[in-house]
């Protein structure tokens, strides 16, 4: 059965207490939906965090052991933007939004649609020499056209360009023959403190710059085999009759996701202090 928008929706209306419902703001509820799916996303990793046991809600989001060779300690968690594309005959320059690109000497990249503006030029290629936020590459053939600044994005193979919330990551150091796992909420620092001693037997990961940075730095990391939640490729849209979430969502979820946007939609309208509080939350989750 198709989970679209729409149905999410008729769920939450089911839920809530008819004498409260009051008006559903279609963007507000959207808004609302995502505040309380990041929320329990959040909390099932913290569960996963402490006895490593995957929540059912969670499972269709996992990704589980992916593999991904890794440049200079750091693995990329986005796709870049592409600023800028030029050309001379069928040397191609690109530039990305990202300060650093994370890309080295020989690594294979991909647009992850067709440059707007430009055509003849390849999708797929090899890096022929890259510097911070610049790389080139030779194209295979002649290409036409002015790029439309935007338009498209850098990913590959070394890039994890769905990334959501990390789960766990092990690290491999050859030099030390070292292949451990982070240990403990505390070695995944998504929140910018400053990183306690790691070693290769007990590595760090912090999330900074579009990078999961893997520490120790001193030591190179060649792989890592990472465990990690998922993006949604859309937001929730409680209008939308056509795309169907289930690839994503699950019943348990969806149940776990209307319960709570059910409970906090009818809590704000009874309680016009409430109201405004949770309404500052839902924008600032926007």
């Amino acid at each position: 059965m198709a989970i679209t928008g729409q149905e999410i929706k008729k769920e939450v209306e089911m839920k809530v207490d008819k004498a409260y419902t009051g008006y559903y703001d279609p963007i507000k509820m959207n808004r609302l939906l995502r505040m309380c799916l990041t929320k329990i996303i959040d909390q099932k990793l913290a569960i996963y965090r402490t006895n490593q046991k995957i929540a059912e809600e969670i499972q269709p989001l996992t990704v589980y052991g992916r593999t991904v060779v890794v440049n200079n300690n750091k693995v990329p968690i986005n796709n870049f933007i592409v600023t800028s594309i030029t050309y001379a005959g069928t040397l191609v320059t690109v530039v990305t939004e990202n300060y650093d690109n994370g890309l080295a000497n020989g690594d294979s990249f991909e647009f992850t649609n067709t440059p707007t503006g430009l055509t003849g030029i390849d999708l797929l290629g090899t890096v022929t020499i890259t510097s911070g936020s610049t790389f080139q590459f030779t194209n295979s053939g002649a290409i036409i056209g002015v790029y439309t600044a935007y338009s498209t994005a850098l990913s590959g193979p070394k890039f994890i360009g769905d990334y959501y919330r990390l789960m766990n990551m092990r690290c491999n150091f050859p030099s030390s023959t070292q292949n451990n796992f982070i240990v403990g909420p505390d070695s995944i620092n998504e929140k910018g403190k400053v990183f306690g001693q790691a070693t290769t037997r007990f590595p760090r990961a912090e999330l900074a710059e579009n990078f999961l940075h893997i520490e120790p730095k001193g030591t190179v990391c060649s792989s890592v085999e990472v465990y990690y939640i998922k993006k949604i490729p859309r937001h929730i849209d409680v209008q939308d009759n056509t795309y169907d979430y289930s690839l994503y969502f699950n019943a348990k979820m969806i149940d776990h996701l209307t319960d709570f946007a059910a409970k906090t939609w009818a809590g704000y309208i009874k309680d016009p202090d409430t109201f405004k509080i949770q309404d500052v939350m839902i924008n600032d989750n926007a």
